[in-house]
């Protein structure tokens, strides 16, 4: 499974690049630096990767907006986790001490990093129409996920920036969207402190949901019965909630 490779953000905003071969390099900053240990954060699976848990569509090809905004079902579940995963991780959670609530935020965290590298692989030329109202999609949902504390300052200029060069062609217009972006993440997320014990307090948060979800994704990468269990599962997230109990990152 390929993972991102997290690199801490510098304690001041990173100014917005002008040109947009800047911007859409500053994305891939976040999505294609390669791979890295289970520890160091972040997970992508494959839109194609066909994993278990994830149903599968037979026919057709979904929006990018439908795709990350599947429907719920009557039993609060999200019509692309299948019922045994769902109940797994909600029991998983429970039994550590995680609220219920958790569970729609971890599967819409793994949900949209599939639809962030699916994007990327667009064509550029050939799928120029596809690769815009993927990026629109993803740009429409990027608040939440920010307000949410998944993002840090940095990467969420970053995700942001690279998503508008996409959508944007005209400068004038993206630079202006640019503006409105910026000032949008620092009305949720605060400029990084001198303070580096508050600095790393909030660093630690956003890594802790990211583990989280990565456990779970993780899982649902296990291909063999024997180790793809609830069991399985509840000590990946222990093992998560141990190690940010004892500061381990």
């Amino acid at each position: 499974m390929s993972k991102i490779q997290y690199q801490r953000a510098p304690s001041r905003l990173v100014l917005f690049a002008a040109a947009a071969v800047a911007v859409i390099g500053a994305g891939a900053y976040w999505i294609t630096l390669g791979s890295s240990s289970s520890t160091e954060g972040g997970v992508v699976l494959s839109s194609e990767s066909g994993l278990p848990g994830w149903p599968q569509a037979s026919t057709g090809n979904p929006e990018p907006a439908d795709e990350l905004r599947p429907a719920v079902l009557s039993d609060g579940r999200p019509s692309d986790v299948s019922t045994d995963d769902w109940a797994a991780l909600q029991a998983a959670l429970a039994k550590v001490g995680v609220p219920a609530a958790e569970a729609e935020r971890i599967v819409s965290y793994n949900r949209y990093q599939r639809s962030f590298e699916s994007w990327q692989n667009l064509d550029q030329t050939e799928e120029a129409s596809r690769r815009r109202r993927a990026a629109q999609a993803l740009m429409n949902e990027l608040p939440a996920h920010v307000g949410r504390g998944e993002f840090t300052l940095l990467e969420a200029v970053l995700i942001g920036s690279a998503l508008i060069a996409e959508i944007e062609p005209d400068t004038a217009r993206r630079t202006a969207r640019l503006d409105t972006w910026q000032a949008e993440v620092l009305t949720v997320l605060p400029v990084p402190t001198e303070d580096e014990a508050k600095s790393k307090a909030a660093t630690r948060e956003t890594e802790l949901k990211r583990r989280q979800a990565q456990a779970f994704a993780d899982w649902q990468a296990l291909t063999d019965p024997a180790q793809r269990t609830p069991a399985r599962l509840e000590q990946a997230l222990e093992e998560v909630r141990r190690a940010y109990n004892a500061m381990t990152f």
